[in-house]
């Protein structure tokens, strides 16, 4: 959840996402910003720890082409609770942030082409209610794979 709006700073924003790919910096970049206290996506930082990720860099893409796997309802498939929800999508649409502004959402992309959201759903929630129709997107080059799909709802152990 993105309540704690100090960590977001230019540290991680379009331009600090772009320039860790120009210095070929991507997946510690990726892997940094997942441990965010704030933020923090244990499961995606597990998953993407174990496996060879081929990322591209970010892209603009069309929130209606982007599937959430979160989401304040059952038929997600990591249910969040409503109400924390809702403040969670209030909290990052108080600080009026431009797509630029926020850190790229992170997807795969499935074999049939839907693109599903594994961080960032609070924040395309968040944009589409300000009436923005695009976001930034670091695409995932691949789909997720079953043995993948285990590693992100099993907790990870730091080190």
């Amino acid at each position: 959840m993105h309540s704690g709006r100090s960590e977001l700073s230019s540290e991680w924003d379009l331009k600090s996402a772009q320039m860790a790919f120009e210095r070929g910096e991507d997946q510690d970049w990726i892997e940094r910003y997942l441990q965010v206290e704030s933020w923090q996506n244990l499961g995606l930082l597990r998953r993407v720890r174990a496996h060879s990720s081929s990322w591209l860099p970010p892209q603009l893409i069309e929130i209606a082409r982007l599937q959430r796997i979160a989401g304040p309802s059952e038929s997600f498939r990591f249910p969040q609770v409503p109400d924390e929800w809702i403040r969670a999508i209030q909290a990052i649409v108080a600080t009026r942030p431009s797509p630029d502004s926020l850190p790229p959402v992170i997807a795969w992309q499935e074999l049939d082409g839907v693109i599903n959201l594994a961080d960032g759903n609070h924040r395309v929630d968040a944009l589409t209610e300000m009436g923005f129709r695009s976001c930034w997107v670091l695409l995932r080059d691949g789909p997720l794979r079953i043995d993948e799909e285990i590693a992100v709802r099993q907790p990870i152990l730091e080190s």
